[in-house]
C-alpha cells in the first residue's frame, strides 16, 4: 500500500511566521537524541534560567547625585522677569496700531502670540483691534 503525506507550509498573513496546515491522520512524537551535545544545551538553559535577571554592579567611580531644590534658578529668573515686566495694560489704541502697522511692514503675516510679544498687549485686546483694521483669519 502507497501512503502518500500531504501538508502545506504557508506564512500567516497577520502574525509573519510559518504556518503548518492540514488534517491530522495519525499522531507522532519525536524525541531528541539523548547525546553530548543536547546535554550540553540543556545545562546551558538550565543554568541561564536559574541566574537571576537583575545582578550587583560594583561601579569604579562615584555616581554624581542632585540634591533636590524646591525651585530651580532658571525658574526664579523667568519668575523675576515676569513681575519686572508687570501685567500687560492696554495702551492707547492709536500707539497699539502703530506698532501693528510697523510689524506687517516688515512680514505679511504674523502669529497671535508673536504680536503679543512685539506690541507687549493683552491677546483679547490685540484681537479686538485687529477685526477693526484687517481680515483676522482664525485657523
Amino acid at each position: 500500500m502507497l501512503c502518500q503525506v500531504k501538508y502545506v507550509i504557508k506564512k500567516c498573513c497577520v502574525l509573519g511566521k510559518l504556518v503548518l496546515g492540514g488534517h491530522v491522520l495519525q499522531k507522532g512524537e519525536c524525541r531528541p537524541l539523548a547525546d553530548q551535545r543536547y546535554m550540553n544545551l540543556k545545562r546551558e538553559s538550565i543554568l541561564k534560567a536559574s541566574q537571576p535577571e537583575r545582578q550587583v554592579k560594583q561601579l569604579t567611580k562615584a555616581v554624581t547625585s542632585y540634591k533636590p531644590v524646591s525651585d530651580h534658578k532658571f525658574n526664579i529668573e523667568y519668575e523675576q522677569k515676569k513681575k519686572a515686566e508687570g501685567r500687560k495694560a492696554r495702551d492707547d489704541k492709536d500707539k497699539v496700531m502703530d506698532m501693528l502697522f510697523a510689524a506687517f511692514e516688515k512680514h505679511q503675516y504674523y502669529n497671535i502670540k508673536d504680536l503679543e510679544k512685539i506690541t507687549r498687549q493683552p491677546v483679547p485686546y490685540l484681537k479686538e483691534i485687529l477685526k477693526e483694521i484687517c481680515n483676522y483669519n482664525a485657523k
